[in-house]
């Protein structure tokens, strides 16, 4: 009777596990890992003394910043390096990962430069060769230390 019970609970984890696997988290969800682009980052940032919302495309995710790519209609507003620990809230659209509250750690990070357009970075080069594409001279910083 023992054994009988050990096997269906072994039985039901496993069941459990593969579910999970094939139901859960799964990489092809997110948006920015089967297309050419990177994931929409809705956040509120400390700037200026105020509290700012930002809505982007994510380029790349350095020490200490996140590079968004914002537009308003046609035409491009900027490409702008938001410090991290400006960051009020942050959500990434379509995959259900977001933050708020401390400074993120080194895994979360990890996991938005996974979700950026340029994971690996840019040389300075494609730099300016994207900034020229959108006819901008520099990449704008932003955002302030949040208060405590």
């Amino acid at each position: 009777m023992r054994r009988d019970y050990r096997f269906a609970s072994r039985l039901l984890i496993g069941a459990f596990v593969l579910g999970s696997c094939a139901y859960g988290g799964n990489i092809r969800k997110i948006p920015a890992a089967t297309s050419g682009v990177g994931a929409t980052a809705s956040m509120r940032v400390w700037h200026g003394g105020n509290r700012m919302e930002l809505t982007g495309e994510l380029l790349t995710v350095e020490a200490g910043a996140l590079t968004l790519l914002v537009e308003q209609g046609d035409t491009l507003a900027a490409i702008l390096r938001v410090r991290t620990d400006a960051l009020i809230t942050l959500y990434f659209e379509g995959t259900g990962f977001g933050r708020s509250g401390d400074r993120p750690n080194a895994r979360t990070v990890e996991r938005w430069r996974l979700m950026s357009r340029y994971p690996m970075g840019l040389t300075e080069d494609q730099w300016t060769a994207l900034l020229s594409h959108h006819g901008l001279d520099a990449v704008t910083p932003y955002g302030e230390p949040r208060r405590r």
